[in-house]
């Protein structure tokens, strides 16, 4: 290698070097901006934990008439958030719907139907699941509505469901609900001083849910109300979506 030659490579060599160190400089330097900001560095995202942890858990009822579901409720635990932020009652033995802060709609349509001896086993597309956030909370399980009237939409995701129900007696059964959800919007929310994502589009999440199951209406179309408690569990996350710019929940 000639004098000329060995002379560019050393200038490209410190060019590269001094490349590197600015880029370290500048990322140390966002990290101490951050940290110094602390909880005012931008938007938190909570419900989102680890693969095959649990996102949040939920208390709900289903209702079936016919060929078409409602389902609603409230969360009881969401990933990254304490008990304070999501009950008004501060009292854990008297929380209930009429204080929770995050509620839940659902409307789903019948896609199969299976019975093999007291088993049944239904099919359900949902393509609009809903979490609201209400600042005055004021759930009323004798109201449907009121999970979702007076809030504001935090989350919205679709689902296919899987009911499978085992029959104990004519009116009466045991039922167990497994749902793939895909979510589709996360929108901004408040607590505090500080602004809240709960997921993010692509969260690919399995719910379970599990509960007693009633039938109110002997002859067709079928009427029935499930009631029940389950959670939802992070799976992953759907190709073709971006991750949104905030910090993750504690």
């Amino acid at each position: 290698m000639d004098e000329r030659s060995r002379v560019i490579r050393r200038r490209w060599l410190r060019l590269a070097i001094a490349g590197l160190t600015l880029g370290l400089l500048l990322a140390l330097g966002a990290t101490a901006f951050a940290q110094t900001l602390g909880p005012f560095a931008g938007p938190i995202v909570v419900g989102l934990p680890k693969s095959n942890e649990t996102a949040y858990e939920f208390v709900g009822r289903i209702d079936q008439d016919g060929a078409n579901f409602v389902g609603y409720g409230y969360l009881t635990y969401i990933h990254g958030l304490t008990n304070a932020q999501l009950f008004s009652d501060p009292n854990p033995l008297t929380q209930n719907e009429s204080s929770a802060y995050f509620t839940f709609y659902v409307t789903a349509t019948l896609t199969s139907r299976q019975v093999i001896s007291n088993v049944f086993v239904l099919g359900a597309q949902a393509p609009n699941v809903t979490v609201y956030f209400n600042s005055y909370p004021n759930g009323n399980f004798s109201n449907p509505t009121s999970f979702r009237q007076a809030g504001i939409p935090v989350a919205r995701y679709a689902a296919r469901y899987q009911d499978i129900l085992n029959v104990q007696s004519a009116s009466h059964g045991i039922a167990t609900n497994v749902g793939e959800l895909i979510q589709q919007v996360a929108n901004p929310f408040t607590l505090g001083t500080a602004t809240y994502y709960l997921g993010q589009p692509g969260v690919a999440l399995r719910e379970w849910f599990t509960g007693e199951g009633v039938r109110t209406n002997t002859v067709d179309p079928p009427q029935s109300f499930v009631v029940g408690a389950g959670n939802t569990v992070l799976t992953g996350m759907r190709a073709g979506f971006l991750p949104l710019a905030t910090r993750s929940g504690p």
